[in-house]
């Protein structure tokens, strides 16, 4: 017999539990397919929520429309599930030379960045344990988001529900149809596409012309004796995790034969390592994952050109954390109410020739 849902979302990473849990609260009937965490960019991001970035030190995008539906959405995870989620943490940041301090001090004066950006860092809680020659900045208004242990609490939630099948989804196996989807014994009104770099196999949005995966690179890190409130950016980011440990990184790689931590990424990471930090420390691990980079750096949100039944949530990226939450509700909310999606997330934004969506 089959099972019929409103919604069929494939993947269990951040953007898929995102909108997952939006359905369910709009008390939609869902069923999730994920085949495991293993090798998920999720499971190895840091979760950092940054309002300044890049070297011109400009406002991330969107993020005075997105951090206060960021943070209602994980502050409701955290009154669901009972566990600490949002740590509020400023970030100390290494400026490369006069000029870029000049350019922080400017705007530090601007209206528009103010609320953001400390003239005059704090370091204290670093300076017996890391190398602060040279000239710092300090970001306010940023947050770090424990992703997997919000993976993993929606997952318990998902599983106990009945509404999760850990395998493999193959496009191959879908039917498309005027009137929905049909996978295997699952009928659905919708699908849903939230599974990661895998989107490169799906030929449904064609993958390869705006997918760019890259694979990224972290080291867990056990600093005796520190323990700050704060992260702090040289080349790569030192963020907390929990008591002495922290997440280090992350290496970007675009030439890479599979989704394993490489030699050289362990070299690279350990002599940046050893630049900042100034007391004797251990790596506790060494972790890779394939992410779903867009070569535009948007996401890609919206309908597949050969159904109107399916539709992409993915490539939300470094920003997801921020991104995440926002574009969730955006996603549902044209699908069921009718409201445009802007054209800067659209994934047919790559194809100068549109072909006639199948309805």
């Amino acid at each position: 017999m089959s099972i019929k849902v409103q919604y069929l979302v494939v993947g269990q990473g951040l953007a898929g539990t995102l909108v997952a849990n939006f359905l369910l609260k709009r008390g939609r009937s869902v069923m999730i397919i994920d085949k495991g965490h293993d090798g998920s960019s999720s499971q190895i991001a840091a979760g950092i929520i940054n309002p300044v970035t890049g070297r011109r030190f400009v406002k991330s995008w969107m993020f005075d429309e997105l951090i206060d539906v960021a943070l209602e959405c994980y502050g409701e995870f955290e009154r669901e599930f009972n566990i600490p989620i949002v740590t509020a943490r400023n970030i100390i940041r290494k400026l490369p030379d006069q000029r870029a301090h000049n350019d922080w001090m400017a705007k530090s004066t601007d209206e528009d960045y103010d609320r953001y950006i400390l003239p005059r860092p704090d370091l204290a809680e670093f300076k017996s344990h890391l190398d602060l020659k040279g000239l710092w900045s300090e970001v306010t208004g940023s947050y770090q988001i424990d992703i997997p242990k919000l993976i993993a609490a929606f997952r318990k939630k998902i599983t106990r529900a009945g509404i999760l099948r850990v395998t493999n989804f193959d496009i191959k196996d879908c039917i498309l149809s005027k009137s929905g989807i049909t996978y295997r014994d699952v009928e659905a009104e919708y699908l849903i596409l939230s599974e990661g770099a895998s989107l490169a196999l799906n030929d449904l949005f064609a993958g390869d012309i705006f997918l760019n995966p890259s694979k990224g690179e972290i080291l867990k890190i056990k600093i005796p004796g520190l323990e700050p409130q704060k992260m702090i950016k040289r080349k790569y980011f030192l963020t907390p995790l929990e008591k002495e440990l922290f997440w280090f990184g992350a290496k970007d790689g675009w030439h890479f034969s599979d989704n394993t931590p490489s030699t050289e990424g362990l070299a690279l990471l350990t002599l940046f390592a050893k630049e900042l930090i100034t007391v004797p420390f251990e790596i506790v691990d060494h972790l890779a994952a394939i992410r779903p980079t867009i070569k535009d750096r948007r996401p890609v949100i919206g309908p597949s050109l050969r159904s109107s039944r399916v539709f992409l949530f993915n490539g939300l990226g470094t920003k997801g954390a921020s991104l995440g939450p926002f574009w969730a509700g955006e996603l549902i909310r044209h699908i069921e109410e009718g409201i445009p999606l802007p054209e800067v997330v659209d994934p047919n934004r790559f194809f100068k020739d549109k072909r006639t969506l199948i309805r």
